[in-house]
């Protein structure tokens, strides 16, 4: 019979080995369903997304909203891979900590390229609200 060790210091571990898993798979949840909502929205909001690029852009010749929506389907799809793959190898990251596994390395590179990210993503936010224009995101 194998008794588990209830010293105050392995039980603060157990706890935070307890928390990175679920924070884990949180993460890989949520990336799940921002690829989902995001190709949602898109395709259930696919006339007024082709129209609001048709007046930025302006007409192009040769391009039909149908070929314009499935460019942007195509782009959308790999901004999703990208984003979502970061986000799958943090929480795969954080899982593999706890099981002790070594297969993902560097996972401290790859949380400071997300940080970049939403660096990124709150300068154009806060841009876009000194312009005054509308730029509609999607996340």
């Amino acid at each position: 019979m194998q008794f588990v060790n209830n010293e105050p210091n392995q039980i603060e571990i157990r706890k935070s080995q307890n928390t990175l898993i679920v924070v884990g798979t949180g993460i890989i949840i949520f990336s799940i369903w921002t690829a989902v909502k995001m190709l949602g929205l898109l395709f259930l909001l696919r006339n007024e997304t082709v129209e609001t690029l048709r007046e930025k852009t302006g007409p192009i010749e040769g391009l039909s909203d149908k070929s314009l929506f499935w460019m942007l389907v195509g782009i959308s799809i790999i901004v999703i891979a990208l984003l979502s793959g970061v986000r799958m190898y943090i929480g795969l990251s954080a899982i593999a900590v706890v099981v002790g596994s070594t297969v993902f390395k560097q996972p401290i590179i790859t949380i400071y390229i997300y940080g970049a990210g939403l660096i990124y993503t709150a300068v154009l936010r806060i841009a876009s609200a000194f312009r005054r224009t509308r730029i509609v995101y999607i996340q």
